[in-house]
């Protein structure tokens, strides 16, 4: 059946409400998401069954409704299966274009490793609707043969353009890391390459790149984790090495510049394989990055399958450069994942491998593959709000603003007019919000003393020592106050990262597959170096879109 008449099949039946996941359902990874307005539409992926010890590909469209409230246990999402003579890959990446009201989706690793997808497009998302058509090929004088068959990459999008940075492309039965950023302009439909990438990295395969629109004169992306192979030929050559998380890659749109900002606090392992979701505050005065970590290196992975530190929630607030532990654990360490901003201030953790789970008897403690993490209270759940306050910024990471913020140690002094001081990062939100019983900041404390009223005694003071009390007092106030501030810039000075370099790429080696399996048992065959050799990018394959 043609990829138009099936088009025409699905129009005349519709979309079907259908059971989410099979019976015998054990997990789902390596799938891709987006939110439009009250949609929220998932792709793709390899899932697992209990019955089948092989990663079957979710060959469907799923459709979330977000403008009614829904457990992870009974939401049925509408479903809408892929044409016949579609490629199918995972982890597509996708984007919305505003201006035509299109969801794209291009690139991604096929399926069958052997034939390289083109790009797609879902129309009429606004209205949860969706059909297939042909699309144009995206190529420009040097993007041609990088456009079939990338993988592995860094990307998010703005209002304007989608981004993506890195990854891999298969030429010549190789993986190949891809040097440079990919720039799609929905206005007049260019595609641009580009060699431009974070100063000290020729490579990134499996990182997180958000788009933080209120920093910036157009914008900023923000970069951090994954992997930086050594080489052109690391993927089956040298070992990659894990990307240090306290160094943080920033790239302003407006001035096409990159830069490099050192960050603190609770700061994450290396991690690789992971997923993450981005949030401004109200006021627009501060945007915090929700991350759930995935890989670490492979002995790490393999004796520690449940460690905690891998299953928490770590939040980096901008402009402080500020990483928190959430203390939030989830139930379980999961790889391949996807985490999704749905509604006002939900993280929607989608799927994602489980660790130590090769014979396939442990199944995902969340329902259905979902997870809901709300973002302002820092808790688990498994309910979907739809009528859910504004986010506001977590207890932990407002009692830092209010307590201890001061203008960062800038590693890049660009980076001090691209994030200006605002002091409304020191208002303390509303009083309802509650801190985790177990996180590691603090609240203000109040003293309960009472003073003893003495305006009737008759040793009172007079208004002139009363006057000179509150005189003296307050230039003691500023006096310790320019010491405190004075002495937390030498403080934070001594740590500067201009006194310290950037260090080498850490010599942490990570494995080339995601999911690492007991000693004897039997393989789960899933993305890595040990699939079948893919063929060269067809650069004449045909293009389709989702409409």
């Amino acid at each position: 059946m043609t990829l138009q008449k099936s088009a025409a099949l699905l129009s005349c039946l519709g979309t079907l409400v259908v059971a989410f996941q099979p019976a015998q359902f054990v997990d789902w990874y390596f799938q891709s998401s987006l939110a439009v307005g009250h949609w929220l539409y998932v792709v793709s992926g390899d899932i697992y069954t209990a019955d089948f010890n092989y990663a079957q590909g979710v060959h469907t469209l799923y459709i979330f409704d977000l403008s009614e409230s829904w457990t992870t246990v009974d939401v049925g999402p509408s479903s809408i299966a892929t044409p016949a003579d579609m490629i199918d890959t995972k982890q597509p990446i996708l984007w919305h274009d505003p201006q035509s009201d299109q969801i794209g989706m291009w690139a991604g690793l096929p399926f069958n490793w052997t034939t390289w997808p083109g790009s797609y497009t879902i129309d009429h998302v606004t209205t949860g609707g969706a059909s297939w058509r042909d699309a144009q090929v995206p190529s420009d004088n040097n993007t041609g043969t990088l456009l079939n068959g990338l993988w592995g990459s860094a990307w998010c999008s703005s209002k304007e353009q989608l981004f993506s940075l890195g990854g891999y492309i298969t030429q010549d039965n190789q993986n190949l890391p891809v040097n440079g950023m990919v720039t799609h302009t929905f206005s007049n439909n260019t595609w641009v390459n580009t060699t431009s990438g974070p100063p000290d990295s020729r490579f990134n395969v499996f990182a997180q790149m958000n788009f933080v629109p209120n920093f910036g004169d157009s914008g900023l992306l923000v970069l951090f984790g994954g992997e930086r192979p050594p080489d052109d030929l690391s993927y089956t050559g040298s070992p990659s090495v894990l990307v240090d998380m306290s160094y943080i890659d920033v790239y302003d749109i407006e001035h096409k510049q990159w830069h490099t900002q050192q960050a603190f606090g609770d700061i994450p392992d290396p991690t690789t394989r992971f997923s993450s979701v981005g949030v401004p505050a109200q006021g627009n005065d501060s945007f915090e990055i929700f991350i759930l970590p995935g890989n670490g290196n492979q002995t790490f992975d393999t004796a520690e399958p449940n460690n905690e530190a891998f299953r928490d929630v770590y939040i980096l607030s901008l402009p402080a450069f500020q990483w928190f532990r959430a203390h939030r654990p989830d139930t379980t360490r999961r790889t391949g994942h996807r985490c999704q901003l749905i509604g006002n201030r939900s993280m929607l953790v989608i799927g994602g491998g489980l660790f130590a789970n090769s014979d396939l008897t442990k199944v995902d403690p969340h329902p259905n593959g979902l997870g809901i993490f709300d973002l302002s209270t820092l808790q688990w759940t498994t309910t979907y709000n739809a009528t859910a306050p504004a986010y506001e910024r977590p207890t932990m990471v407002q009692d830092y603003y209010s307590e201890n913020h001061t203008v960062p140690s800038w590693s890049d002094a660009a980076l001090s007019t691209l994030f200006p001081f605002r002091a409304s990062l020191q208002t303390v939100p509303d009083a309802n919000q509650t801190t985790p019983a177990n996180s590691s900041t603090h609240s203000p404390t109040v003293s309960a003393t009472t003073t003893p009223n003495t305006s009737s005694s008759k040793h009172g003071a007079s208004v002139g020592a009363i006057v000179g009390g509150v005189i003296g007092g307050v230039t003691a106030l500023v006096i310790l106050g320019v010491g405190l501030f004075l002495w937390r810039r030498r403080k934070r000075a001594a740590r500067s990262p201009s006194e310290h370099p950037r260090p080498e790429k850490s010599q942490t080696q990570i494995s080339g597959n995601p999911v690492h399996e007991k000693d004897g048992a039997p393989p789960r065959h899933e993305l890595g170096p040990g699939a079948e050799n893919p063929v060269k990018p067809q650069s004449d394959i045909t293009r389709y879109e989702l409409s």
